[in-house]
């Protein structure tokens, strides 16, 4: 449900905001708005409030080589205390990185093709990109729905067949413009599959390495 309304709903609006200040202040006022909201998301980030309860954060003292992104790694390594973890760790990882260098590939791509290939204006492309988000907003909110009924692996394999068909329908030669915002509806909706998967971490993590 978070997904759904904060993520999932800046897809819909941040396309048609974009486009919005690109017709009427040009590129620089474009340049400004992005580095301006570049800028919020740094402010936001600095006050969002820390997950680990105090008394774990209490037993470590942070220094530099704890923003060190390599030693992350370090979960997807046997662990002699929880050797259940670093194998599920693995597989999801492993996932993830095959599925998203393909479908964020796709997703970022797809605006351009539209614009090289059907000759879709800057407005029609950000409209492009809200049909992907209004997608994202009903597929994160029927991910409680589907693992209440479903099993978690059921959910993400009916994800990864979302965007698959996605890429389907953009293969098609001779399709019709409409087949592109077709495509974006299937594409977004497989975005679940990384809320699952976050899930599931958080799941089989202990306490003190869940911010890992």
């Amino acid at each position: 449900r978070v997904a759904a309304v904060s993520f999932s709903l800046a897809g819909v609006l941040s396309p048609i905001a974009f486009a919005e200040v690109r017709n009427r202040f040009g590129l620089p006022g474009f340049a400004s708005f992005y580095m301006i909201c570049t800028m919020l998301h740094v402010a936001v980030i600095c006050v969002v409030p820390e997950t680990l309860p105090r008394e774990i954060r209490g037993q470590r003292t942070l220094g530099w080589a704890d923003v060190n992104p390599v030693k992350y790694f370090r979960l997807m390594r046997d662990d002699e205390a929880i050797p259940e973890l670093a194998p599920v760790l693995r597989v999801m990882v492993t996932m993830l990185l095959v599925f998203y260098s393909a479908q964020f590939g796709f997703l970022i791509s797809l605006g351009l093709y539209a614009q090289l290939v059907y000759k879709f204006s800057e407005n029609e492309a950000a409209v492009l990109q809200a049909v992907g988000g209004f997608s994202q907003v009903v597929g994160q909110s029927l991910i409680p729905v589907g693992v209440r009924y479903l099993a978690k692996k059921n959910v993400m394999s009916i994800a990864m067949i979302s965007a698959i068909f996605a890429a389907s329908l953009a293969a098609i030669p001779g399709r019709q413009p409409v087949l592109l915002f077709t495509a974006q509806l299937f594409l977004q909706a497989s975005l679940a599959v990384a809320t699952i998967c976050s899930g599931i971490a958080s799941e089989v993590a202990p306490k003190g390495r869940i911010g890992e």
